[in-house]
This record gives structure tokens, C-alpha cells and sequence, in this order.
């Protein structure tokens, strides 16, 4: 079966779930079945097997890496039951054996639950935090951009790291356009269904200063068309140091700094999120849980949700009128606008302020402007002094700069309503043409 298996998983590479399906076939599949004929596999080896896995704890990605202290959560047990049902399904069809044994009793399989009932509850960012993450400096500039993208756009990680610099189209109004054409490398997204985003007029602002001079800092040189909007972080190495000591060297050679021809892989993105989170003093949580907060922030703002449904979903297969429906652009940017997302002045879970010492909390829009830079305070960390007014006195940092949101030079058109429509550089990056942006 071993060898067939591994045959079965090179014809499946291409699909958006390989990664995880191939995870699930190495890692458990394979120890139990691989040394087994296909046509000796009977159904009381998968019930055994099923309730093995319902009793086993979690094995570490990769094989033979181990076991963690955790059980298997019920829908990860039915997701290794579903990939082991489709390899002999596949088997039965390559005529290898006439009929397939992957069949159970109704109460064998657990429920389709949660492992943990309160978690999904908690898997959600508050308004501040979401913000924080797009904004706080003590984070990454490119890591900023793709949380960004995923809270103020609701995109999964495969989409965001599949997009390239000519997918973004900053002049389209009444707000700049994300085309989410892509998961990772391959063509097409998780559901084969092309998307236009609309980019809310803060994560625009943030797209066109990361574009314009963020880029070029963090990979060496100005972005061309063609090249990954977000490439993946030069932390991906950090996140190879939390790997076992005798996995770290085969590490090294998967992880060099700053190539931004290399995309943002799931699982050292999300260590790295979990890395950021905790210097800020936040709760881990999966960097997925940015797109549901999105989708709860536009509704809990007043957005449609329908609307907001056709941005960061594909059409129901099973509903006629979803697959009937198609809204403009115009109407798309009209919800998405609705979102409420200021940045803010100070963090209320920075470092307290010195005695009889106090701080702002208000939006950056209510503070007067100093230079062209408008300072957001770290970690209890204070800003540049206005031109007058109080100056607060905050306790001396431990972080060895300011968080800054850039103002930079723009082009600002007006959309409905007044809305801000699309904020464009007024100079692009040599190498950086005009060519697939609009």
C-alpha cells in the first residue's frame, strides 16, 4: 500500500488542501496501513483504526517527528477517515481492487465537533487588536501587510500569499481593487472562483507605502509587477528555530532571509503570528481568525451580509440565487466602506505610564499633525510632541523605536458618499510600471 499511497499523493499536489491531506496520509494512514497489501485492508482494520486514532495523541507535523501530549480533535479523526476513503476509492477505479473496505458503523466516527466547545467562542479579534496588528511596529513591516490584508480584507493566508504586485489595483474607484485569482502558487483559489476585493481605504493606504518604500526595504530592491504582493518573511528562519534541535539544520536550507520570490508558507506564518501576538501582550489565536473578525466587524458595522458573503466567499453550489447573483464593484466598495477601522493614538494594554503621567486614547484623526509622519505610540511608548498642546510624559521604553503610520505623499480621489476611493503613490519605484495595476 506504501507505494501506492505515495503514488496517489503526487497526483493530488496540486490541489489547495495537498499540504494537508498529505499530512494526514504520512502521518497516520501510512504508520498503520503502509505495510499492508491494498487487497488485504478489511473493514474491521479501519474501525481498529479509527478508534486508534480517537485514542491517540498528536503526532508533529512531518514524519516521524513524534508525538505531542494533546488527543486528536474530532474533526481532525473524520478528516483522516475522509483522505483514507479516497484512496481506495482511487484504488478501486485504478482496478487494483474490486471493491472498497472504508466503511463504518454510524457511531464509530466522532461527532463533527470541536475538540475544545469554548473555543470557537474566543477565536476572533477585538476592533483594537485587529488594528494594532496592521499598525504597531514592533512587528515586522511585512508581516503587518499581510495581517492587514487578512483583517481588513478577509482573505485566507493561501489567497494573500498567492497575490502578486499587479493584482493590486490602487486607481480603481470607488476603492482599490484586490483580484484574488490564486491560492499559494497555483492557479485558482480554494474554490476555483476568481474574487474582486474591495481594499478598504485604511488597508489601501497601508498597500500603497509598503509598495512605494516598504517593499523595496525589507527584500533589497523595488517590486515588480509580477512579484508576490507579501513574498514571505525574513522571520520564516525565527520560526525554523522553534523546530526540534535535530530538525533545525534541514531547516536552514528551507528558510533564507529576504528572497521575495519565495511565498509565505501557512505553518511558519503561523508561528510567526503566534511569536507577534505574545509581544504585544495578545492571546494566540490562528492568523485565520483576522478573516472571521472581518467578516463580524462589516456586519456588527452595519454591512450587508450578503454582500460581504460574495467578497470573501464563493457562490453556494446548492443555492440557485447565489449563483444568480452578482453585485458591481461599486456596491462591493459601498460595505466594505461601512467598516470602521481608525487607527489609534497609545494601546490600553501598553506599559503603564509613569506616575501622574497620562497618554492618549483618541483616533489619529482627532490628534493634530506634526510632520508628515503621524506617531502611534508602542508599548507605552511616546510620540513626537505636536506643534502645541500638552505633551504627555509616558515611562521610558523597552523597544528601541517609535510606531509610526506613514502619511505619505498621495493622489486622493473621492467616491461616493465622500468616501475616500483610492489613495495612489505619487512616485513609483523604478522597475514598478503601471502595467497590470489597474
Amino acid at each position: 500500500m506504501l507505494e501506492y499511497a505515495l503514488e496517489w499523493l503526487e497526483t493530488r499536489k496540486d490541489l489547495a488542501s495537498a499540504a494537508d491531506e498529505r499530512g494526514r496520509v504520512e502521518n497516520h494512514i501510512l504508520p498503520y496501513f503502509g505495510h499492508m497489501p491494498l487487497a488485504e485492508v478489511r473493514p474491521f482494520h479501519v474501525r481498529d483504526f479509527v478508534m486508534e486514532l480517537k485514542k491517540s495523541r498528536v503526532h508533529k507535523r512531518g514524519t516521524g517527528k513524534g508525538f505531542g501530549t494533546a488527543k486528536l480533535a474530532p474533526r481532525t479523526v473524520r478528516h483522516i477517515y475522509a483522505a483514507l476513503q479516497r484512496l481506495f476509492a482511487s484504488a478501486v477505479v485504478d482496478e487494483l481492487i474490486p471493491s472498497s473496505p472504508i466503511m463504518l458503523k454510524k457511531e464509530v466516527l466522532p461527532k463533527n465537533v470541536d475538540k475544545d466547545p469554548t473555543w470557537r467562542a474566543g477565536a476572533i479579534f477585538e476592533r483594537r487588536e485587529c488594528v494594532r496588528l496592521a499598525y504597531d511596529v514592533t512587528i515586522p513591516h511585512e508581516r503587518r501587510v499581510l495581517y492587514a490584508i487578512k483583517g481588513f480584507a478577509g482573505m485566507r493566508h493561501g489567497e494573500v500569499a498567492g497575490l502578486r504586485v499587479a493584482m493590486y489595483s490602487p486607481k480603481r474607484e470607488p476603492l482599490a481593487k484586490l483580484t484574488v485569482a490564486r491560492s499559494y502558487d497555483k492557479d485558482g483559489t480554494k474554490t476555483q472562483v476568481t474574487r474582486y476585493v474591495p481594499a478598504h481605504h485604511r488597508l489601501a493606504d497601508i498597500l500603497d507605502e509598503w509598495l512605494k518604500e516598504g517593499w523595496a526595504k525589507v527584500y533589497g530592491r523595488n517590486p515588480h509587477p509580477e512579484d508576490l504582493l507579501v513574498p514571505r518573511s525574513p522571520g520564516a528562519l525565527v520560526a525554523a528555530e522553534a523546530l526540534e534541535p535535530d530538525e533545525y539544520e534541514d531547516a536552514l536550507d528551507d528558510y533564507e532571509e529576504g528572497d521575495p520570490s519565495v511565498m509565505s508558507d501557512a505553518d511558519p506564518a503561523q508561528k510567526l503570528f503566534l511569536k507577534d501576538l505574545a509581544a504585544l501582550g495578545m492571546r494566540p489565536r490562528r492568523g485565520h481568525d483576522l478573516r472571521r473578525t472581518f467578516i463580524t466587524l462589516a456586519q456588527q458595522d452595519g454591512a450587508n451580509r450578503d454582500v460581504i458573503k460574495v467578497i470573501t466567499h464563493a457562490p453556494d453550489a446548492q443555492d440557485v440565487m447565489d449563483l444568480y447573483t452578482s453585485f458591481p464593484f461599486e456596491v462591493l466598495c459601498e460595505e466594505v466602506m461601512k467598516l470602521k477601522l481608525e487607527p489609534l493614538v497609545g494601546h490600553e494594554d501598553s506599559q503603564p505610564p509613569s506616575s501622574g503621567s497620562s497618554t492618549s486614547l483618541a483616533p489619529a484623526s482627532s490628534a493634530p499633525a506634526a510632520s508628515a509622519l503621524t506617531a502611534i505610540p508602542a508599548a507605552g511608548i511616546a510620540t513626537s510632541a505636536p506643534t502645541s498642546g500638552h505633551v504627555p510624559t509616558v515611562a521610558k521604553p523597552s523597544l528601541p523605536h517609535l510606531a509610526l503610520v506613514p502619511n505619505v505623499s498621495t493622489e486622493t480621489s473621492q467616491g461616493a458618499a465622500g468616501h475616500r476611493s483610492a489613495t495612489v503613490p505619487t512616485e513609483i519605484p523604478t522597475g514598478f510600471g503601471a502595467a497590470g495595476r489597474v
